[in-house]
């Protein structure tokens, strides 16, 4: 890999990244009282470690899916397989990191929290995009990391509402 190459690389998985940043700060200031720094750091650290035993069980799933059913390819890599498995990981965080926190004592906490940990994996999946499919100009992921953060931070925000209610 050349000089070039590897800035171009750097570039695009700073925008990934970026991406993340922006949405998540928008959160923890959108809380009147905030959350600590520390704390949102710490779920989003867990948030990109969740992505190590997903991509394990996704392909576990995939596999047993592809083989025994006869249900479409692209269903099974795009719902079926990741769904269940992200979801259950980013809920286990919640439920058995953030939940027991002290600092997690309002409806909107379950919000924060929930995005945080959703925008930690979308961050490690997207820079993992970047290193799967490599990188070209324009980058075709740039587009795919704009609707990939909204969708896993939107996915996280009714549930983890419910979640901050019940701790109240």
């Amino acid at each position: 890999m050349g000089y070039l190459e590897f800035i171009q690389l750097l570039s695009i998985t700073g925008t990934y990244t970026f991406n993340s940043i922006i949405i998540l700060l928008f959160f923890m200031y959108s809380d009147r009282f905030r959350e600590p720094r520390k704390s949102i750091l710490k779920v989003f650290i867990y948030g990109c470690l969740i992505c190590i035993p997903a991509f394990f069980a996704n392909t576990i799933l995939d596999s047993l899916w592809f083989y025994q059913t006869k249900v479409p390819e692209e269903l099974i890599g795009s719902f079926l397989a990741p769904a269940f498995v992200e979801e259950a990981l980013k809920f286990s965080v919640l439920y058995y990191v953030v939940y027991k926190m002290k600092d997690f004592n309002e409806p909107i906490d379950g919000i924060v929290y929930g995005v945080t940990v959703s925008l930690g994996f979308a961050t490690l999946e997207n820079i993992y995009y970047v290193f799967l499919v490599g990188y070209e100009d324009p980058p075709p992921g740039v587009t795919v990391s704009y609707t990939h953060l909204r969708a896993h931070e939107t996915g996280r925000n009714r549930g983890c509402r419910l979640l901050g209610e019940k701790k109240r």
